[in-house]
């Protein structure tokens, strides 16, 4: 049976020296998130699994609020030890993604003859909408914030101060 090990990371000498070597920038560097699912065991399998869900919804939303300045170059993240790539919440330069009116007018007008082509589009739009994020967006936020006061309180905790602990459901009960 394989087991789960968490491993408690500090940064070493060695790479904090690397990151005061550099003109400019920025790090942040995140660790003891292992704590984020409270009273597990190393071999908890279920424990895994949600830590690895956080993980990954942590790494899709860097992908997404950061995606410009990753698609210009301007900086790039490293989470887990792998560069993360740039999702575009917009889809621009997507496969029937139109930016304006006239590119609209031509694809569509570029289709009308394609009867065979409309029909695969079409029989394969329910699945794709489906299989998308957009049918589950409250989940994915609700996820991500969840994680995020996780961490903030238990941040908060670590510097010995006490915060409330009530979850908010909705935007509007933050007003």
């Amino acid at each position: 049976m394989k087991l789960w090990e968490l491993i408690q990371f500090t940064p070493l000498e060695s790479e904090v020296d690397k990151l005061k070597e550099q003109d400019s920038g920025t790090s942040v560097i995140w660790y003891c998130l292992d704590r984020i699912l409270k009273n597990t065991k190393g071999e908890d399998t279920e424990a895994l699994g949600k830590f690895m869900e956080l993980m990954e919804g942590v790494k899709k939303h860097l992908e997404m609020v950061f995606h410009r300045f990753l698609e210009q170059g301007k900086i790039k993240i490293w989470f887990q030890d792998r560069k993360i790539e740039a999702w575009d919440p917009f889809l621009r330069g997507e496969n029937g993604i139109q930016s304006n009116a006239e590119e609209f007018i031509a694809r569509a007008n570029s289709f009308c003859g394609q009867l065979d082509d409309l029909e695969k589009i079409r029989m394969s739009l329910r699945q794709m909408m489906l299989d998308s994020s957009l049918c589950d967006p409250k989940g994915y936020v609700t996820g991500i914030e969840d994680a995020y006061r996780k961490m903030w309180h238990k941040w908060c905790k670590s510097q010995g101060v006490e915060v409330s602990a009530e979850k908010f459901d909705t935007a509007e009960e933050l007003a």
